[in-house]
């Protein structure tokens, strides 16, 4: 009798070897869905669960997100939603607030006096305005008496007209003058003075000259 006819050795083959075949390693099942990872709608941030608007539909990773600028139409619309179910009132915004700069304009300006004089804009300025302006003041100017204009000097801060001065005081006034000029300007001033002095005292009429016949 062989030992394979027995029953609990009929696996065994020929020299003792098994007759049951290996089994064959299984492959594990390829997943049919792949884990795609999904970018922020309103940020650079990329991840595989995001929260989804439920009025937009569009994906948002954080809170800041959602009250972005970009998502301002669904976050107001949401926060106004709560608070008209806490309240139980119905939020709408003011009617004054939807207007625009243009229609506010225009309702303070309508029934508003008219201005007395002309207002000028720097970027269009009106030369013939400015001319009658300064014809205007001149021709004052020449009417006033010398009393209004020593009043207005002395309202302004400016020294009036005085008829009289002492030498100290000339002096005074002289040196302050010169003290403001430039350097160049004390030069020429220096060199007129010099002419004036030379033209009074006649010495361009010295015996040494030339004398012309």
């Amino acid at each position: 009798m062989r030992l394979e006819d027995v029953p609990a050795f009929a696996h065994l083959g020929k020299e003792g070897q098994s007759t049951t075949k290996p089994k064959e390693h299984v492959k594990p099942a390829q997943s049919t869905s792949l884990d795609l990872m999904t970018c922020c709608a309103f940020c650079p941030t990329e991840k595989r669960d995001l929260y989804v608007c439920p009025q937009c539909k569009k994906p948002y990773c954080s809170l800041r997100c959602y009250r972005s600028r970009q998502h301002a139409v669904c976050s107001e619309k949401f926060y106004e939603n709560c608070v008209r179910e806490k309240t139980g009132e119905q939020v709408e915004p003011p009617e004054e607030s939807a207007k625009s700069f243009e229609e506010y304009m225009e309702s303070q300006d309508q029934g508003a006096p008219e201005p007395e004089g002309e207002l000028l804009d720097s970027d269009d300025e009106d030369l013939t305005y400015l001319k009658n302006v300064v014809q205007e003041t001149m021709e004052n100017f020449e009417d006033m008496d010398e009393n209004e204009i020593q009043r207005q000097l002395t309202v302004a801060g400016v020294g009036g007209i005085k008829e009289s001065h002492s030498e100290e005081d000339e002096e005074y006034q002289m040196k302050l003058l010169f003290e403001n000029l430039t350097m160049e300007e004390k030069r020429e001033f220096q060199k007129m003075v010099e002419s004036m002095t030379v033209n009074e005292q006649g010495l361009t009429n010295s015996c040494f000259g030339k004398r012309m016949d």
